[in-house]
């Protein structure tokens, strides 16, 4: 399943320069979230809001809503 979630808390994070990595099931975010901490990344998980659903996704609303967006930004100095 492909889901491309764009709103307006995205534009405002990337704004922050944090980089939008993926989006995944909460077992697979945080095993992504340890692996960039490791690596010296800061890092953030974003629940998927209704809002930045396509209307394409139709049914797929229930599913994608238990989804969290990773986002990271190298962390300063």
């Amino acid at each position: 399943m492909f889901i491309q979630i764009r709103d307006s808390a995205d534009a405002a994070l990337i704004a922050e320069g944090w980089e939008r990595r993926f989006t995944a099931d909460p077992a697979r975010a945080k095993e992504a979230m340890e692996l960039y901490l490791q690596v010296g990344y800061e890092v953030r998980a974003e629940p998927v809001r209704a809002s930045g659903l396509r209307d394409e996704c139709g049914g797929c609303h229930e599913i994608a809503l238990q989804l969290q967006t990773i986002y990271t930004r190298k962390k300063p100095g």
